[in-house]
């Protein structure tokens, strides 16, 4: 009968001993014999869970603007279907403060050629004002956006 790879190859053991460390994972501190000198954790689960915790608090604040943004699109996006339907092309200011719209939240900023005002990008849809008192916006989609890279200075 032949033998499967596996039982052919022959297993390196190493005849080092370690001394017993403690897991690194704050909530387990169980003892441990290490198989090699840079283990610091009992097992491979708490390993990843102390990392996958380590990297959730390092991006806490990028999480919550990306959840900002996402917010702030759903929130436009869910307007600008309203005003296509009843075919209105400004929104109030207090409607925006009453869906939770966050105005200092946004992934970039244009300038509309035609009006020179700013426009505010939340990923696919930006909000630009339409009066001075900065009471009602229009909101554009980027897909019927046209880009342009001339400077509005420039004639």
């Amino acid at each position: 009968m032949e033998k499967t790879y596996s039982e052919n190859r022959k297993r390196r053991v190493s005849k080092r001993r370690y001394p017993p460390k403690e897991c690194k994972k704050p909530d387990c501190k169980e003892s441990f014999i290490p198989h090699d000198s840079r283990q610091e954790y009992c097992c491979e689960q708490h390993r990843i869970d102390y990392n996958n915790d380590l990297r959730k608090e390092r991006h806490k604040e990028l999480n919550e603007f990306n959840s900002k943004l996402l917010n702030n699109e759903a929130i436009l996006k869910k307007m600008y279907l309203a005003t296509q339907r009843v075919k209105r092309t400004t929104i109030n200011i207090s409607l925006f403060e009453y869906e939770g719209f966050d105005f200092y939240c946004c992934s970039k900023q244009d300038v509309n050629v035609e009006t020179k005002q700013s426009i505010y990008w939340c990923l696919n849809f930006g909000i630009e004002g339409k009066d001075s008192q900065g009471q009602t916006f229009i909101i554009h989609k980027k897909d019927n956006y046209e880009f342009t890279n001339k400077n509005v200075d420039n004639k």
